[in-house]
């Protein structure tokens, strides 16, 4: 009843203007967008019975990889143009637990409660805008915010990078039909640290770790195995000390269809 497994994910970015021999970069900040990020992931996991309905799941990533620092005097300080890029090193985990009960004989009843956090560092929101170690300083900073293949956030209207981010669902499901599910979910949304994450809008001189509460209300309907529909309902309440915004209503709609 009890199963492990070891994964191991890397991606590659192919945008020019990489690193030359992992330090200055040929090309200067008007031929690139963005910095040039290349990843690899570690990662351990778990999952078993506890005992009877209740299941666990545990995962746990760690991030090694390199990004590129804008570096050297600032041809426009009004932008924050640089001059010159220089490699900086990316180093972040991420963990996740799950604690579910399963019954089946109950409309396929699920109820999960999921825990996550990503790392953090005054400096974690965005590889983008990473900064070296003093202005106008050549030596990159150590860059440890979370950097995803893909966005992890599950909920419908507020959903930031893992980095600098805790956050926990409580999720119930179940199947009043063999065509239709309905999913209530409620997330809460802290930080470990008060410093930024990669929502815009932070209040840097705000030291609150909560940061909001969101619940979503979906309905999935399924009548044939290729063609189905959802209808999502959704309100976010954000810290206002936190988050420079106001109570978020969202109705999202879809249809699937395979052949």
């Amino acid at each position: 009843n009890q199963s492990f497994k070891t994964s191991l994910w890397a991606q590659y970015d192919l945008r020019p203007g990489a690193p030359k021999n992992d330090d200055l970069a040929d090309t200067k900040v008007a031929d690139r967008v963005g910095a040039t990020i290349s990843t690899a992931y570690l990662g351990l996991g778990g999952e078993g019975r506890v005992a009877g309905p209740f299941f666990w799941n545990a995962r746990g990533y760690l991030m090694g990889g390199t990004s590129l620092t804008a570096s050297g005097p600032p041809v426009d300080l009004k932008t924050s143009q640089f001059l010159t890029w220089k490699a900086s090193y990316l180093l972040a985990g991420m963990g996740s637990m799950d604690l579910a009960l399963l019954l089946p004989e109950l409309s396929h009843l699920v109820i999960n409660l999921n825990l996550q956090m990503g790392s953090w560092d005054p400096d974690g929101a965005s590889p983008d805008q990473n900064a070296p170690e003093n202005p106008g300083s050549l030596v990159p900073s150590l860059y440890t915010g979370w950097v995803g293949i893909s966005r992890t956030g599950g909920s419908l209207i507020f959903s930031p990078q893992p980095s600098n981010m805790f956050t926990s669902q409580l999720l119930i499901s179940a199947k009043p039909h063999d065509s239709l599910q309905l999913v209530a979910s409620v997330f809460t949304f802290l930080r470990p640290s008060p410093t930024g994450i990669s929502e815009v809008g932070i209040n840097p001189k705000s030291s609150d770790l909560f940061l909001g509460i969101e619940t979503d209300l979906s309905a999935l309907w399924r009548p044939v195995s290729d063609f189905g529909a959802s209808l999502g309902m959704g309100v976010f309440v954000p810290n206002p000390g936190v988050l420079d915004r106001s109570v978020e209503w969202k109705v999202q709609t879809g249809l699937s269809l395979s052949f």
